[in-house]
This record gives C-alpha cells, sequence and structure tokens, in this order.
C-alpha cells in the first residue's frame, strides 16, 4: 500500500510540474506578445517579440519573417544570428516550405533535409511556424537549435503556441497599420490641394 501510494504522488508531483511549466511558459507568451496594442509600428514589435522569446525560452536563434508587396518573405525580426537571410522566396529552405504548406517543419537534424540554407554552421534543428488567420498567411516565425542547445518537440508546441497567439494580433496591428498609411495619404492630398487652392 505504501509502495502504490509513493508511486501516486511521484505521478502526481511530476504532473503538477509539468503543468505549472506549461503556465509559466503561456505566461512569458503572453508578456512577450503584449506589444501589439497599435501604440509602436509592428517592425518594431515584432523585435520585441523576437528578443522577448530568445531570452525567456533561453533559444539561441529566433527570427520572423512577413510577407512583401513581391509574394517573398521579409525578415522583420532576428536574434542570435550573424548573416541571416533577408528576403526567402515561398517554398525555398525549411522557412519557405512552412510558408508553402501553411504547416509546421520541424527539422531534427537540417543536415539531412536537403531544402535547409545554412545561415551559421552550429545549427543542428529548425522549427517553422505559419503564422495563419482564418487561412491567411500573416508571417512564419523560425527557431533554430546549436550543437549546444538542440531543439525538441516542446519546441514545437512553444512555436505552435506563440504563432496562434500573436496571429490576431498581428492581423489587426496590421490593419491599424495600413488605416494610418491611408489616413497620412489622405492628409498629403488635403495638402496638396489646399496649396492649389
Amino acid at each position: 500500500v505504501v509502495q502504490i501510494a509513493s508511486a501516486a504522488e511521484a505521478r502526481a508531483s511530476r504532473y503538477a510540474a509539468r503543468s505549472r511549466a506549461r503556465v509559466d511558459a503561456l505566461e512569458k507568451l503572453e508578456l512577450v506578445g503584449r506589444g501589439f496594442d497599435g501604440s509602436r509600428p509592428v517592425r518594431e514589435v515584432i523585435q520585441g517579440l523576437v528578443d522577448g522569446v530568445a531570452r525567456e525560452f533561453e533559444i539561441t536563434l529566433v527570427s520572423m519573417y512577413l510577407p512583401d508587396d513581391t509574394g517573398r518573405l521579409s525578415m522583420v525580426g532576428v536574434a542570435g544570428y550573424h548573416s541571416p537571410f533577408h528576403v526567402i522566396d515561398i517554398g525555398v529552405g525549411v522557412i519557405g516550405r512552412a510558408a508553402s504548406t501553411r504547416e509546421t517543419q520541424f527539422v531534427a537534424d537540417v543536415l539531412a533535409d536537403p531544402d535547409y540554407r545554412a545561415a551559421r554552421d552550429d545549427v543542428r534543428s529548425e522549427v517553422a511556424t505559419p503564422i495563419l488567420h482564418d487561412g491567411e498567411l500573416l508571417g512564419v516565425g523560425n527557431v533554430e537549435g546549436t550543437l549546444a542547445r538542440p531543439l525538441g518537440p516542446s519546441h514545437v508546441a512553444l512555436a505552435e503556441m506563440l504563432a496562434r497567439s500573436i496571429a490576431a494580433a498581428l492581423r489587426s496591428a496590421r490593419l491599424d497599420e495600413e488605416r494610418r498609411e491611408r489616413l497620412h495619404a489622405i492628409e498629403r492630398v488635403l495638402e496638396v490641394s489646399r496649396g492649389l487652392v
């Protein structure tokens, strides 16, 4: 009876520790994603988000890409890279593959993936997660693990939680930025009109 009770207590302790870790991760994600309140430009918020993910979750390499006007992915936030890829074609590399398939790409061994494009020699694993809102591709989040700090399934779950948590905020922030740009354009037209009058 004592053995059974001890085993049950050990299982309960392990479960409680896993639950605490999940709650801690969710709280960190919420803190990291708070910047999407419309008070700062989207690029600035994303850089803060990338820095926060790298710091809070101790991930060596983090980057985020948004679709640009040319149909490619442009880097808008980066942490840990010396010479990152600033523009990626959709369908090219692991990040481009995540964008084209709209599915998370977990590569446990990048050296065995023919699509992998190296930004650093010590990278060994990668998780590229599409950020989607109502089926629309808003961006791709990317984390890479090194020999010293490899990535595993828990990082896949973290990347997917992050993508879900910022998708709606990113969409809203992008719409706010588009509205501000239109308002500035209208103000410029009004200034020119006043000048002509």
